[in-house]
């Protein structure tokens, strides 16, 4: 089998251009997803879909990822908190961002498995049935629980709007390479011209989705830098909603594509038929859609009548 080509909307602008400047992406950012992509690429992908049939990581697998450190992707202040243990590709803690946590849940996704990378996650169900706990084994203040959960919203909203994105181009690159090489009515599939359509209009949802991310990124590094307060709740509820919508519609156009081998559990349609079955958790996941919306429009109707005002009065002064 010829190896897959380079796809159409497969891959993320900026990271693909060799521009003088870049207001998003450092040295750092790019050595951060070289480093990624070799670990996904050598360790994970060869393997990736017999864990997911088997439901299960083997124990040195989770154990090297956590020694490279991906369990700590959203880094506690000090790292002896973590054990000691080095943030992938070496990048101290103190230069750890927004854009660093993106692109370590971009590039795992890339795999195309969630299990495997679900599996390899540093958290996991516990349930006390009757269990008295020291008062010693606290973490955190008493009765903190619920704001310490209600802090991880937002990155884990980010976190799942990357990953919906990126499966979106994983899709996208599975029908396209299939595209390539399936013959219809005597003529590459992708040489018809209603097939190109729906890789056309599958950019035009990944695209704009993408630039929402990166555009909302550039906002939270901005305000954690200089210091200027800004509410992201609602516009990372909506990077979620467009983002999970953008990847149920590239899942369905692919699966029109690939057809009957969209719907086979190994050959070029896998990835797809285990993706169109994940879909669900990354929608529902952090806030289902109705919640999200709800959030976004109360956030926002709050969020540009502050804004106004505060326009307003600058000008007064001028």
């Amino acid at each position: 089998m010829a190896p897959a080509l380079p796809a159409p909307f497969s891959e993320p602008l900026l990271p693909q251009l060799d521009l003088p400047t870049n207001l998003y992406h450092t040295e750092k950012h790019e050595r951060l997803r070289a480093f990624v992509r070799n670990y996904v690429d050598t360790y994970l992908a060869p393997h990736a879909q017999e864990w997911e049939e088997k439901g299960e990581v083997p124990a040195e697998v989770r154990r090297q990822y956590l020694q490279l450190g991906f369990g700590v992707v959203h880094p506690v202040a000090d790292p002896a908190d973590a054990g000691g243990v080095e943030l992938p590709a070496g990048i101290p803690y103190k230069e750890w961002d927004t854009w660093c946590s993106v692109i370590c849940s971009d590039e795992l996704a890339r795999l195309g498995w969630s299990g495997p990378v679900w599996g390899l996650a540093g958290s996991t169900f516990i349930e006390f049935d009757e269990v008295e706990v020291p008062v010693e084994n606290l973490i955190g203040p008493e009765n903190g629980g619920f704001a310490l959960i209600m802090s991880n919203f937002n990155p884990e909203r980010l976190s799942l709007a990357t990953m919906s994105i990126r499966l979106s181009r994983v899709c996208i690159f599975d029908a396209y390479n299939y595209a390539l090489e399936r013959e219809t009515f005597g003529k590459k599939l992708i040489e018809h011209h209603g097939i190109k359509q729906k890789f056309a209009e599958m950019g035009a949802l990944v695209e704009p989705a993408q630039a929402f991310l990166d555009q909302l990124c550039y906002i939270i590094e901005t305000s954690q830098t200089s210091g200027v307060e800004v509410r992201i709740g609602g516009m990372t509820a909506l990077l979620k909603v467009m983002s999970t919508r953008c990847l149920e519609k590239v899942v369905r156009e692919c699966r029109q594509i690939l057809g009957g081998a969209a719907y086979n559990k190994s050959g070029k349609g896998a990835r797809l038929e285990q993706i169109s079955r994940d879909v669900g958790v990354y929608v529902i996941g952090g806030g289902s859609e109705e919640i999200m919306t709800d959030l976004a429009v109360r956030e926002e109707a709050r969020d540009v009548v502050r804004r106004t005002k505060k326009r307003a009065s600058t000008q007064s002064k001028i």
